[in-house]
């Protein structure tokens, strides 16, 4: 269990992306995005069917229409070694979801945190929002980083009932076994990523954003 706590250790973070995806004409933009990501990630394609309700919803949600804006898959890897991330729609940069190419991943695990990314991206405004209460020191570093669990489990339990709706026939894998499995509250679920490793736990990533933005906040002009 402990290897795979670290399947929902999600960073999101405010940067600026060169446009990771290829324009492909004659398709909407929700099937551009599906499409690349079969492109960029090929495996995906032994269990995403065009025209089956999963490649239907996977459309749809990068069209936008369960966050009310575009979202974009990006072909990079993400960063500090997670297996997948999702950047914030910051202003007019929009939001971008992210997960690894290791080969060490199957194709179930694969889908499970694309699938989790694009839930996990719906919090956005909340997350915003947290980031603008730790910078302004309305809330502190263990608030801040309850805080971003809870909405990180709010997305496991999401695609957990996905999946329960979208039964994917011989799925396995650890990360796809951790996103159906995850506990229902929220207290079981912190007694779980709060053990292992403290340094590559969700709450000391967390701890540690939130001492970034404070110091970054503080900083003084030059």
């Amino acid at each position: 269990m402990r290897s795979t706590l670290h399947a929902v250790s999600i960073l999101f973070v405010f940067v600026q992306l060169s446009p990771c995806t290829t324009q492909i004409s004659g398709m909407t933009f929700g099937h551009r995005q599906v499409q690349q990501l079969l492109d960029d990630r090929a495996d995906l394609r032994q269990v995403i069917v065009l025209g089956d309700p999963i490649h239907e919803w996977l459309v749809d949600a990068f069209e936008g229409k369960y966050l009310g804006k575009r979202i974009y898959w990006c072909s990079n890897e993400p960063a500090n070694e997670s297996p997948s991330c999702f950047l914030l729609p910051v202003n007019s940069y929009p939001a971008h979801v992210l997960v690894t190419s290791d080969a060490q991943l199957t194709s179930f695990d694969r889908l499970a945190l694309v699938v989790f990314e694009l839930h996990n991206v719906e919090n956005s405004s909340e997350m915003i929002e947290i980031a603008r209460n730790a910078k302004a020191r309305r809330i502190g570093r263990e608030e801040y980083a309850d805080k971003l669990v809870r909405m990180e489990l709010h997305a496991l339990a999401r695609t957990r009932e996905f999946f329960q709706l979208n039964v994917v026939d011989g799925a396995m894998g650890r990360y796809y076994n951790w996103t159906v499995s995850v506990p229902p509250t929220f207290e079981e679920y912190k007694a779980i990523v709060a053990i292992g490793d403290p340094t590559r736990s969700n709450f000391e990533l967390y701890r540690r954003q939130y001492d970034k933005l404070v110091r970054d906040q503080i900083r003084p002009n030059n």
